[in-house]
């Protein structure tokens, strides 16, 4: 150990300089603190770029081949090249557009993906983030219906018995319905006298109403010739015909429908619709009247009662999957309708208009990104292109996913250039990196300002290691000249001072590091909770690189380093003469 060693740490040790011990105690502890912040919050702002960055790639690809403009033509090619090659994983194809979305009480613009739900989990994290219902309803939302019972008991026992009573009355609406067909028909088969008619020609459907005078009787019979034979209801009187309503409770002092053998008579103050005829099932077009009954049938219930043809089948209502966020402005859950508006959807012969379709919520999804769980909605991959009238031979883009992340830019430029040499010249591959790149780069940009703050503490921190040495350069002042006066060169003085300012800062740096890599460890292993509303996680993220922490030491190092420079130098030229003359 060389005597410049020796006489700095006995300067630094001296029991006999109080206040020189104190303040570097101080200079210490100072660098110590800058060190320390530095390292956690840079950990910290590391976590949470980590977590945002996972967030993204879990929801988005690590690679998208896209068309240089438009949509990608015939994308299977393209699929098989890229699942064949090195360290792909998994590809899929989506459509992509911005749309409209509303209910009775909000609107918003989303981002609607269209997308093959037997590929996507090998692309993205989106089966795994389903909160409630499944992605595989896409393909059978009737299943998402009445999924919200399913949580509430007693609700969902309500909904059941209201069912049930529903169902029990409509079955006994149809009998009802059945047995006045049945009386009316019988009514229909006797002769009577007719006093008007009233005929509905070439429409289809034949119609007579024989209006009886006051006390008359009622004729109806289907006929096929202009000409229908007569049956009677007798009708008293003097009784005002207000329609009896299968199935409702009858008015005090009205009467009813009475069956009878062969004969249907309306008692006092009933009435008998009459039955509507019309053509069956295969009936040529055009014929007059017909040989059926015809009744319209009761929504929900089925087919017309006594009708021979089949209901047309509705088409069912499409699926789509929000996320939770945007779920919650809209104010709807699992199984409830939503619209979804396409701008650019139609042309009308006023010129283009929106085209609206309703879709049922099967499913929600939480990303843990505000941005995501609001904006992005998914359908079927047909069920979109047909919406966005995108031709079913055309994607927007495809996904990629990797073995592992770090290799999206090898794998950008290998891929591009392999899909060039196969002739697909005018397709766009693109890393995660680059999609997202504004907003990587306006992370690093903040964390580089932050660094900047932050060792402005350390720089702080040495003006005490500043003070420090300029007090012991002046109590020193007579040893320095005697040491001068031996032969000590300036450079050696200044090397003197200068071990001593470096071993307060190496100290201090030391301390703060193995204070900063504590502290992140406790955080990590502990948790400090956060509010989930605000930052959408649950404790405080925390992301140490062995590169940012190896910077911060020896920034420590370089300002203490630096706040050396002008102490030594005016120990260096001090004159031993002078500083011996009143010793």
């Amino acid at each position: 150990m060389s005597y410049e060693w020796l006489v700095a740490l006995r300067y630094l040790m001296s029991k006999r300089l109080r206040m020189v011990s104190l303040i570097t105690v101080i200079s210490i502890c100072g660098v110590a603190l800058g060190v320390l912040l530095l390292v956690v919050v840079l950990s910290v702002m590391g976590g949470f770029a980590s977590d945002l960055m996972n967030k993204i790639v879990g929801t988005k690809a690590h690679v998208v081949v896209s068309a240089d403009r438009g949509n990608l033509a015939d994308p299977e090619p393209v699929l098989a090249v890229i699942q064949d090659y090195p360290r792909v994983t998994g590809a899929a194809p989506y459509v992509e557009s911005e749309v409209m979305i509303s209910t009775a009480s909000n609107v918003d613009g989303i981002v609607l993906r269209g997308i093959d739900t037997e590929r996507v989990g090998r692309v993205s994290e989106l089966p795994d983030q389903i909160e409630e219902g499944r992605l595989e309803w896409l393909h059978d939302p009737a299943r998402a219906r009445n999924t919200r019972y399913h949580n509430e008991p007693e609700d969902y026992r309500e909904f059941m018995e209201t069912l049930e009573q529903f169902r029990s009355r409509t079955l006994e609406m149809q009998q009802q319905t059945r047995g006045l067909r049945e009386a009316i028909e019988g009514a229909a088969e006797r002769p009577a006298d007719r006093s008007t008619a009233v005929s509905t020609e070439g429409s289809g459907l034949h119609t007579d109403f024989s209006l009886p005078p006051v006390g008359g009787q009622w004729d109806r019979r289907p006929s096929t010739d202009g000409d229908p034979e007569r049956g009677q209801i007798p009708m008293p009187a003097g009784e005002d015909p207000m329609p009896s309503i299968p199935g409702q409770p009858k008015a005090a002092g009205s009467g009813g429908v009475e069956e009878g053998s062969g004969e249907t008579r309306a008692s006092p103050g009933g009435f008998t619709m009459p039955p509507i005829w019309g053509p069956q099932q295969g009936d040529p077009v055009g014929t007059q009247g017909g040989s059926d009954f015809v009744m319209p049938g009761i929504p929900g219930v089925g087919p017309a009662v006594g009708s021979t043809q089949e209901p047309r089948p509705s088409r069912e209502i499409p699926g789509i999957v929000i996320g939770t966020e945007l779920a919650a402005k809209l104010h709807v859950q699992v199984g409830d309708e939503v619209t979804v508006i396409n701008p650019d959807g139609q042309i009308l012969p006023t010129g283009p208009a929106p085209l609206s379709r309703p879709f049922l919520v099967v499913a929600t999804f939480n990303t843990g990104l505000y941005e995501f769980d609001t904006r992005f909605a998914y359908i079927t991959l047909a069920e979109a292109q047909e919406f966005l009238h995108i031709p079913s031979d055309q994607v927007t883009a495809i996904d990629i996913r990797l073995r592992r992340l770090e290799d999206a830019n090898q794998v950008e430029q290998g891929l591009a250039a392999e899909l060039a040499q196969l002739g697909f010249d005018s397709l766009l591959v693109r890393s995660w990196e680059k999609l997202n790149a504004s907003l990587f780069t306006a992370l690093k940009l903040e964390k580089m300002v932050i660094f900047i703050i932050l060792t402005i503490i350390i720089l702080v921190a040495s003006f005490s290691i500043v003070s420090n040495l300029i007090i012991m350069v002046v109590e020193r002042a007579p040893e320095i000249a005697i040491l001068k006066s031996m032969g000590a060169t300036s450079g050696s003085v200044m090397k003197v001072f200068a071990i001593e300012g470096g071993i307060i800062g190496g100290i201090g740096t030391l301390a703060g590091v193995v204070l900063g890599v504590a502290t992140c460890l406790f955080i990590e292993k502990v948790g400090i909770p956060l509010d989930t509303d605000v930052y959408y996680i649950e404790y405080l993220p925390v992301d140490m690189d062995l590169v940012e922490v190896l910077l911060t030491a020896v920034a420590g190092m370089l300002i203490s380093l630096a706040a050396t420079v002008y102490p030594a130098l005016k120990a260096a030229r001090l004159n031993p003469s002078e500083a011996l003359r009143y010793d």
